[in-house]
């Protein structure tokens, strides 16, 4: 091999080296861009689901609060119906007494309450 055959040699092999570190280092920078933008897709994803739990929440919270009104209201209907009843000497039928007892969704719709919050 002559002496510009060996400087043409070295040369190339010289390009060839930094070809090849600018390949991998593109590559790094691809596998980069990817990673950043799956992780951006998660975290906006994610972002609209806490939105929705955040709206649910409050949606949940609203209808506690209706709710809780419709029991109460219910239980002062009841103690009426059993007050009168009971003026009249009469006992009410079993099941209007087990409808009457709201003790069990009003302890449910607090710790419901307390979740929401």
């Amino acid at each position: 091999m002559n002496l510009r055959e060996k400087i043409e040699q070295e040369i190339t092999d010289k390009v060839m080296t930094k070809l090849a570190s600018e390949k991998i280092e593109l590559s790094l920078l691809d596998d980069f861009r990817k990673e950043a933008s799956n992780a951006t897709k998660d975290y906006v994803k994610a972002n609209e689901l806490w939105v929705d739990v955040e709206v649910a929440k409050q949606k949940a919270a609203k209808q506690i609060d209706t709710s809780v009104k419709g029991f109460k209201k219910a239980q002062v209907s009841f103690d009426k119906l059993r007050k009168s009843a009971a003026q009249l000497g009469l006992d009410l039928p079993n099941d209007i007494q087990k409808i009457g007892d709201f003790s069990n969704q009003l302890s449910n719709l607090k710790d419901f309450a307390n979740d929401v919050k």
